[in-house]
């Protein structure tokens, strides 16, 4: 969700609240300065599941060029 500042400090308790829904990404004059999000961010799971997945043989770059490969 993106909302301007003001709208942000005008109704603050609202997306405190609506945070554990989605991310709240705020704007001043068009552009993002700050995003509110849960710190029991779903993603940050997903990325420890990824931790270790690559065969142990890969490089770094290796797995680079094969994610470059299916882009």
């Amino acid at each position: 969700m993106i909302v301007t500042a003001t709208e942000f400090k005008n109704n603050l308790g609202r997306y405190l609240e609506s945070v554990n829904e989605e991310d709240v990404l705020i704007t001043h004059y068009g552009q993002a300065i700050a995003r509110l999000t849960t710190p029991a961010d779903p993603r940050r799971e997903l990325l420890d599941e990824l931790v270790g997945c690559l065969d142990s043989s890969m490089t770094i770059e290796d797995a680079k060029a094969e994610r470059a490969a299916t882009l």
